[in-house]
Parts: structure tokens; C-alpha cells; sequence
């Protein structure tokens, strides 16, 4: 055998090419056994439902709103007393929030 300028032996290079060749144009076979997928799910351990547990901590934040609120609105009543612009229009946007709140209380079913 001759080595070629490329520093290959030729005859082993096309061998070795059209061997490739013919493996690489092969489709892949495979095969599954037979009972894989019962012995797969036996081996895992069985799902349990997950428990859904009641919380009603939007309905408790929307009380403890209500109640710091109204603590506000009390703490700041002096305030309103002297009658400045400012101090009239916080009451006001508490009252109004307060309003609202204690509407969409007693408007909505679940939360009572």
C-alpha cells in the first residue's frame, strides 16, 4: 500500500468512505420490549392527589384594610379640625376609600 500525498492509504480511505456511506444512509432501528411502559409506571410510586386547603387571605387582608382605615381616619381627624386644604382632601380620599370598601364587602357574597 502507497501512502498518497495527503498522507492516506487509498485503497483503505475509500473502503473506509463507502463504508460510512452505507452506514450513515441506514435508518436507525430500535425497539421497545415488550411490558416497558408497566414496569416503568410499577416503579414509580403512585400519584397522590394533591389537597387543596381553603385560605381566605384576601378576604382577611380586605378586613385588616378596613380596620387600619378607620385607625387612620380616626388618628387623623384632629388634623382635618384645622381645616387645611391638604389635610381635608386625605381625610376625604380615606373616606371614600373606606366607603368603598366596606360597599364591596357587603355587595359580594362570598366575603360575608
Amino acid at each position: 500500500m502507497k501512502i498518497n500525498s495527503e498522507g492516506r492509504y487509498p485503497e483503505m480511505s475509500d473502503a473506509l468512505d463507502a463504508r460510512m456511506t452505507r452506514a450513515l444512509e441506514q435508518s436507525p432501528t430500535f425497539s421497545i420490549p415488550e411490558g416497558f411502559a408497566a414496569r416503568l409506571a410499577a416503579a414509580n410510586p403512585p400519584r397522590v392527589a394533591p389537597r387543596a386547603i381553603a385560605t381566605n387571605i384576601g378576604r382577611s387582608m380586605l378586613f385588616v384594610a378596613i380596620a387600619v382605615l378607620l385607625l387612620v381616619m380616626v388618628a387623623l381627624a384632629p388634623a382635618a379640625l384645622r381645616a387645611s386644604a391638604p389635610s381635608l382632601a386625605l381625610e376625604f380620599s380615606f373616606a371614600v376609600e373606606f366607603v368603598v370598601l366596606v360597599c364591596y364587602v357587603s355587595l359580594k357574597p362570598s366575603l360575608r
